[in-house]
């Protein structure tokens, strides 16, 4: 008997539930069904959703990221930021002791 890889209490969900209409292949559904039976997922509801906010995280942090990367590029939003910082850096050390 496989162990169990999820926690034994459920998480509270964020909202009402809902069964959307969406179709998945019949291998995809076979390999959903087969990870619940090893014991990877409490159910196959449990691991649909639980793939879907992981995917839905790495987006929105890919997102971010490239948000990141183009305001590096940015030499305006740069040189406004080495400004912001410069100004604060003689209060970096306040409330620190000697």
């Amino acid at each position: 008997m496989a162990t169990r890889a999820y926690p034994l209490r459920r998480r509270h969900r964020a909202g009402p539930v809902r069964k959307p209409g969406w179709q998945v292949s019949v291998s995809l559904a076979d390999a959903v069904r087969a990870a619940v039976e090893e014991g990877l997922a409490e159910s196959q509801n449990a691991l649909v959703e639980r793939a879907l906010l992981r995917f839905l995280a790495e987006e929105r942090r890919a997102l971010l990221y490239a948000a990141y990367e183009e305001a590096a590029r940015d030499p305006e939003f740069v040189a406004d930021m080495e400004a912001v910082s410069a100004a604060f850096e003689p209060t970096a050390g306040d409330g620190l002791r000697d």
